[in-house]
């Protein structure tokens, strides 16, 4: 008997640049499933998260059990993060920054992905690399 293996990856920001294109990729990918997360924008596919509740975010990753998280979520205007800076942090870093995302995925046993912005760096020095030192411009 020939088994497929599936493997249940939680998509969050599924409904953003970043997440539209992942997903995309993703769904060519048919051993694996998909399921997506959006703050505002979704239909009946897609699981509604604000990631900023973070026992909406524990709760959604205990019921779902995904294998793995890519977080392709992210505040990445400049002009918001420079008008509501206490908003981009929560967002940005304290959700995001895999905060209680990282641990509650470390309960599960799960992989984390976060994909950030290169607006972090100053533009100095590129390409850079993971661990390069951030050095941004504005908030």
């Amino acid at each position: 008997m020939n088994r497929v293996a599936h493997f249940k990856v939680a998509l969050i920001g599924a409904s953003g640049l970043l997440g539209r294109t992942v997903a995309n990729e993703l769904a060519a990918i048919t051993r694996w499933q998909v399921v997506p997360t959006a703050f505002r924008h979704g239909d009946a596919s897609i699981v509604m998260l604000d990631v900023r509740d973070e026992s909406a975010v524990r709760e959604f990753i205990t019921d779902h059990a995904p294998d793995a998280i890519i977080v392709a979520a992210v505040e990445r205007r400049p002009d918001v993060c420079e008008n509501d800076p206490a908003l981009a942090r929560a967002l940005n870093v304290d959700a995001l920054g895999l905060g209680f995302i990282a641990s509650a995925a470390q309960e599960i046993s799960s992989w984390g992905l976060s994909i950030s912005t290169d607006y972090v760096f100053d533009g100095t020095r590129p390409p850079y690399q993971p661990d390069d030192t951030p050095n941004p411009l504005n908030a």
